[in-house]
């Protein structure tokens, strides 16, 4: 099912493509990642590396 979903994607040459993966613990969140990470021009960005804890918010 992936396999597919990668494969429409793909057809869509020379247009960057941005994709959001959610959803709960466990799901395959950063299973899906790895496996469109290994694409071409693939660029995986995790927002864990981006969290903030309370102390470090400005609000």
């Amino acid at each position: 099912m992936i396999e597919v979903m990668i494969e429409e994607i793909l057809k869509r040459k020379h247009r960057p493509v941005i994709i959001a993966i959610d959803g709960r613990c466990a799901a395959g969140k950063s299973t899906l990642a790895l496996l469109l990470s290994e694409q071409p021009d693939a660029t995986i960005f995790h927002m864990d590396d981006f969290y903030l804890q309370g102390r470090q918010r400005n609000i």
